[in-house]
């Protein structure tokens, strides 16, 4: 299961058909969030749908949450980080675990 997930987390090996379709998800996800802030920088749009952003940010970062602890776990089996300790701290200070990370936090 560890290596499935992995696998379509990462687009590649079997899953790579579900990777795709993941990774286009995530995208459009993250190009909805873009557009979500956008739309809240005007304020009659923030005070009619207030709520609205809101629940739509709090669902995103449950996703991207979600997401980032299934690669932490997952990790492992990428022969890139061996090791359920060593690993996956090498894992975690990758450019893109960092910028994954940097998303979420400020929630």
């Amino acid at each position: 299961m560890r290596r499935k997930i992995w696998e379509i987390l990462d687009g590649s090996g079997l899953s790579g058909r579900l990777g795709r379709i993941f990774n286009v998800l995530i995208l459009l996800l993250i190009f909805l969030n873009v557009i979500a802030v956008a739309l809240e920088t005007v304020e009659s749009l923030l005070a009619e749908w207030k709520t609205a952003f809101f629940v739509f940010e709090l669902g995103s970062v449950a996703v991207f949450s979600v997401e980032y602890l299934l690669r932490l776990w997952s990790c492992t089996v990428d022969r890139n980080y061996p090791g359920a300790i060593k690993g996956r701290l090498k894992w975690i200070f990758s450019p893109m675990a960092i910028v994954d990370l940097v998303a979420v936090l400020p929630f």
